[in-house]
C-alpha cells in the first residue's frame, strides 16, 4: 500500500477544505433532525472533497481501505434545541402574520408545529430563513475550529509514523 503524505494534501486544500467544512455544517442544520443521519466530508488522495448524506455508523469503503480519510462528520442536528423557539418564531413573522398567529394561538404557546398547523408556507419560510441564518452564523468558526484538530491529528499522525519507523530501526542496530 502507498504511503500518502496526509498532511501535505491537507495543507494544500486548506482553502477547499475549510469552505467545505462549512457546508457540513449548513447541511447538518435542518429542524428536521435526526441523529442517525450525518453529513461526512471525505478526500481522497488526489485531494477531491466529497461531501455527501450517510448513516451515523457507515464507513466509506474508500477509507477503510485508506485510500480516502474521513475529515468531519457531523450529525443532522436541529439549531432550535438552542434557543426559545417561541421567542424565535415569533421574531421572524411579520406584523400582519403575528397578529393572525396570535389569534390562532388563542392563548396557547407558539410551536413550530402550530405554525405549521396554521400556515405551512409561512412556516417553511421561518424554516429555511432561521436554519440558514443560523448556519451562516456559525459555521466558519466551527470549520475554523475543525481545521485546527484536522492538522493536529495530521501533524501527530505523521509524527507517531516517523518515530515508528525510528524505533524500527533502532531495532535493527
Amino acid at each position: 500500500m502507498e504511503k500518502i503524505n496526509w498532511m501535505e494534501i491537507i495543507q494544500e486544500e486548506y482553502d477547499n477544505i475549510l469552505d467545505a467544512l462549512a457546508a457540513v455544517y449548513s447541511e447538518a442544520c435542518c429542524l428536521n433532525a435526526n441523529s442517525e443521519i450525518c453529513q461526512v466530508l471525505k478526500m481522497d488522495s488526489n485531494g477531491t472533497l466529497i461531501h455527501h448524506t450517510s448513516t451515523a455508523d457507515n464507513t466509506s469503503s474508500a477509507v477503510w481501505n485508506g485510500n480516502a480519510i474521513e475529515l468531519a462528520r457531523m450529525a443532522w442536528f436541529n439549531p432550535l434545541d438552542f434557543a426559545d423557539e417561541a421567542e424565535v418564531i415569533l421574531s421572524y413573522l411579520t406584523k400582519e402574520e403575528l397578529q393572525g398567529f396570535t389569534r390562532y394561538l388563542d392563548g396557547e404557546n407558539p410551536t413550530l408545529h402550530k405554525l405549521r398547523q396554521w400556515n405551512f408556507h409561512i412556516a417553511d419560510r421561518f424554516e429555511k430563513k432561521y436554519t440558514e441564518k443560523y448556519a451562516d452564523d456559525n459555521a466558519p468558526a466551527w470549520a475554523d475550529k475543525m481545521m485546527e484538530e484536522l492538522l493536529k491529528h495530521a501533524s501527530e499522525y505523521g509524527r507517531a509514523d516517523i518515530q515508528k519507523v525510528e524505533l524500527a530501526d533502532l531495532g535493527k542496530s
